[in-house]
């Protein structure tokens, strides 16, 4: 089951279609986002 971090990482890479960008936003590294 999703938690909200987990769907808000998910959306963030829905949107930007790149992991580098969304953990950016995200103020994360990027590999816990991929």
């Amino acid at each position: 089951m999703l938690d909200t971090h987990q769907l808000n990482v998910f959306l963030e890479a829905a949107d930007t279609l790149n992991f580098t960008q969304a953990a950016q936003r995200l103020h994360m590294t990027q590999p816990s986002v991929s």
